[in-house]
């Protein structure tokens, strides 16, 4: 037999073992031995009662708390610098303006033109007298 041959037959015959070895295990003696505890039963640590208890609002300038002279500044200078509400709602409403113009450049738009033009025939040896002499078109 060419060793192809032997080679494909190898590995068939490994997958068919695996498979036939496969279809034999139970699932018998592998259910979970832990039982689901309720909520109620459970008891809270140290550390979240003391997160129960101290969970307040920080206070108006909290980063004087860590006493750093450079976050003080950087602080001051960050709230020298920002907008007032105000000026915020402004800066959004100027921006809310300013797509409506982009998106009105993109919506349907009508354009028209007329002329009007008034011509006095003349009354010359070129054109002469008659029908067209002396009228206003």
């Amino acid at each position: 037999m060419p060793r192809r041959i032997i080679r494909t037959l190898n590995a068939f015959s490994a997958c068919a073992l695996a498979l036939t070895l496969s279809g034999c295990i139970g699932t018998w003696g592998i259910a979970p031995q832990s039982k689901t505890l309720q909520a109620n039963t459970l008891t809270p640590d140290a550390a979240m009662r003391e997160a129960a208890t101290d969970a307040h609002w920080p206070d108006q300038q909290w980063w004087h708390a860590y006493g750093d002279p450079q976050l003080d500044r950087w602080i001051a200078l960050a709230v020298a610098g920002s907008p007032s509400l105000a000026m915020a709602a402004a800066r959004v409403r100027e921006a809310k303006a300013m797509a409506g113009v982009v998106e009105s450049a993109e919506q349907l738009q009508a354009t028209g033109q007329a002329t009007l033009k008034r011509h006095n025939w003349p009354e010359d040896q070129f054109y002469g007298p008659g029908a067209l002499s002396g009228a206003n078109t």
